[in-house]
Formats: C-alpha cells, sequence, structure tokens
C-alpha cells in the first residue's frame, strides 16, 4: 500500500506474484557499470601503466628520459637503499602525516561546533509505520522517538487511537496531540527541552 493511498487516494493494489523477476536481475549490475568504469580508466589503467613504466630501465647511450622495459625489479631495492629515492620518499609521507592530523585538528572542532551551535542534529528524531488493512483503515501502527527519554520511546497512546481509523489529516492531528503528552524531549546541546 503507498503513502498515496494512506492518504486517501484511491490506488489498485497489485497482485503479488511470488515469481522473482528474471528480466530485472542484473539491473544492479548494469546501474554500478558507469562507476566501474570510471574507476577502471581513471584508477586502474593508471595504476597498472604506472607498476609496468617502474621496471623500466634508462637505455644504455639513450637520450634522457628514453627509457626500455626490463622487467628490472630491483628498482624497488634502489629505492629503499638509495638516498636520491628513500629520502623524499619518507618526506612524502611526513607531509602526509602532518597534512591528515592538521585536517582532524581544524575539520572535527569545526563540525561539533555546527552541530552544536546550529542545531544540525535534531533534538528528537520520530520513527513511524502504519499497516493498512484491506478495508483501508489502520491495522497497525508504531511510533518511536529518540532522545525522547533515556531510552527510545514507545507513543503507545497515539497508536491506539489510530488503529482501526481511517487515514486522515484529522485523525494525524489528533495522534499528534496525544503524542505531546506522551513524551518529555531531554535538553540537548542543540536545544532546550521547550
Amino acid at each position: 500500500m503507498s503513502i498515496a493511498a494512506a492518504l486517501g487516494d484511491t490506488l489498485e493494489e497489485q497482485p503479488h506474484n511470488n515469481q522473482p523477476q528474471k528480466s530485472g536481475r542484473f539491473t544492479p549490475y548494469w546501474l554500478m557499470l558507469p562507476g566501474m568504469l570510471w574507476l577502471a580508466i581513471f584508477f586502474v589503467v593508471p595504476l597498472v601503466t604506472l607498476f609496468g613504466t617502474s621496471l623500466m630501465t634508462p637505455v644504455p647511450g639513450g637520450d634522457v628520459g628514453e627509457f626500455e622495459q626490463t622487467f628490472h625489479f630491483a628498482n624497488y631495492v634502489n629505492t629503499l637503499t638509495d638516498s636520491t629515492y628513500y629520502v623524499p620518499l619518507f618526506r612524502s609521507f611526513i607531509y602526509a602525516g602532518i597534512a591528515t592530523i592538521l585536517a582532524l585538528a581544524i575539520g572535527y572542532p569545526l563540525v561539533w561546533e555546527a552541530s552544536t551551535r546550529f542545531g544540525v542534529l535534531p533534538p528528537v528524531a520520530a520513527a513511524a509505520t502504519l499497516s493498512l488493512g484491506t478495508d483501508g483503515t489502520i491495522s497497525a501502527a508504531r511510533l518511536v522517538f529518540l532522545n525522547a527519554g533515556d531510552t527510545p520511546k514507545v507513543a503507545g497512546l497515539a497508536t491506539t487511537q489510530l488503529i482501526g481509523q481511517t487515514p486522515s489529516a484529522e485523525l494525524f492531528a489528533t495522534a499528534a496531540q496525544a503524542v505531546d503528552g506522551d513524551i518529555e524531549p531531554m535538553a540537548s546541546l542543540a536545544a532546550d527541552a521547550e
């Protein structure tokens, strides 16, 4: 049953077919295809090319920057033993570490301040589920509130008023008034209990 049907619009309910649809079996893969192509083109291909380049050696007597593929794995040993290579490599790790620490030192307090001062996080969160019977009345209802007490609170009085009724704006307004007396919001860093 859709939300539109719950709010009063009449929609024909489709018969349930328990047979799996074979036509849409590959839909998730088709949806992932653009992202996978992007990843392959701009991450995997350059990584493989870079690995191949790292195994090259300079051409003896060749021009500056002229290399040939020799699958020379000793290049990796040279990187860690020759100061021409390992000093810049370790310096890069130091710069990356400093940048990470600075990003955390600046970003975390800013996010904390924004979330507590400007109320980015709501003081009370609510979740509601309604099930409609074949006659269009509410057969089951559940309203749960977070940050409205020490533990999540179930609004029992409001749900009792909803069961067996036909969904309408007036019914939901009555349930909202019942909820108002059913919960006591806690004060938080973003807002007070009022």
